[in-house]
């Protein structure tokens, strides 16, 4: 079982894990998008929530051959 910390994935959660740090420059990247996107906002902000372990594994398919 994955690693969780009060019911969401310590990958997501955990601000020193390679993913969360990933995910916080791409959530920075697509921010700056936005605001050249979208010049007349005061505010934009973007970004991608810790999802939960449960929900986490709904997202997944599995395919065997055999």
């Amino acid at each position: 079982m994955l690693p969780t910390i009060n019911g969401n994935l310590a990958l997501f959660g955990n601000g020193d894990s390679k993913i969360r740090q990933a995910l916080n420059n791409l959530s920075e990247k697509v921010s700056i998008y936005l605001q050249d996107q979208f010049p007349d906002c005061t505010k934009i902000n973007f970004s991608v929530a810790t999802p939960n372990f449960d929900d986490f594994l709904k997202n997944y398919d599995t395919e065997l051959d055999g």
